[in-house]
C-alpha cells in the first residue's frame, strides 16, 4: 500500500455511515451488502483529486463519500456499478456481490462476494494466482451459481477474505509491489513501453 498517514483512512461512527444507506440502493444490492459497506473503514477522496493507491494502480472505493455524491444525484447506480465492476461483467454480477474498488477501465476490479465471504480479483496477474500467499478459493463456481456468474468468476483470483489482504501483504513484503510516491504503488508484473527502466521508488 501507499505510504499512507494517520488521516488516510477514516473510520465509521458508531452507527455506521449515513450516507450508504440509503443513497446507494439505487446500486440495487442487497440490504445485507449495505448494512456491511456502512461500518467500513474507507481511504478517504481528498479534494484535490490526488487520490491514494492501495494496490498497484488501485484505488479502492470510498463508499461513504459515493453515498453523498448519490444523495445529491451527482452520480447514478449505473454508473457506480460501472465503475466499480467493469462493463464486460456488469450485467452479471449478483447483487450480493459489491466492489472494493472504483475508478476507470485500467483500475483492477475487486468485488466482495458476501454470500460465500470470498473476494474476487477479476483479471489478477496470473503470477500471483500461481504461487499466492494463501491458497485459492478451491470451490468450482459452476456447481453453485448461475452459468453467466460463474463465467467471469471462475477466472478470477479468489480468496477468503482475510486470506485476500494477506495476500496483498506479501506481495508488498517480496517487493511485487512498490511505494512509487505517497500515494501510488506500483507492480513488477505489468508491462510498459518504457519498462526496461528502473522503477523509482519512495
Amino acid at each position: 500500500m501507499a505510504l499512507l498517514g494517520s488521516t488516510d483512512i477514516i473510520e465509521p461512527p458508531a452507527g455506521g455511515w449515513p450516507t450508504i444507506t440509503p443513497y446507494l440502493e439505487c446500486m440495487g444490492k442487497t440490504d445485507e451488502v449495505l448494512s456491511l459497506f456502512c461500518h467500513l473503514p474507507y481511504i478517504p477522496e481528498p479534494n484535490d483529486g490526488n487520490n491514494v493507491q492501495g494496490a498497484p494502480w488501485c484505488y479502492f472505493a470510498d463508499w461513504q463519500k459515493l453515498g453523498q455524491e448519490a444523495s445529491l444525484r451527482q452520480v447514478k447506480g449505473e454508473t457506480l456499478r460501472l465503475l466499480s465492476e467493469r462493463a464486460g461483467i456488469i450485467d452479471d454480477v449478483p447483487p450480493y456481490v459489491m466492489g472494493f474498488t472504483c475508478g476507470g477501465r485500467n483500475n483492477p476490479v475487486i468485488l466482495l462476494d458476501t454470500k460465500l465471504g470470498i473476494i474476487y480479483w477479476y483479471e489478477c496477474p496470473y503470477e500471483i494466482k500461481l504461487a499466492p500467499a494463501r491458497e485459492l478459493f478451491q470451490d468450482d463456481a459452476y456447481d453453485y451459481t448461475p452459468e453467466n456468474e460463474a463465467v467471469w468468476m471462475v477466472g478470477c483470483g479468489s480468496w477468503a477474505i482475510t486470506d485476500f489482504f494477506e495476500v496483498l501483504k506479501d506481495e508488498f513484503r517480496k517487493l511485487h509491489f512498490l511505494s512509487k510516491s505517497l500515494r501510488s504503488v506500483v507492480d513488477i508484473y505489468t508491462i510498459f513501453p518504457d519498462s526496461d527502466k528502473v522503477i523509482p521508488v519512495m
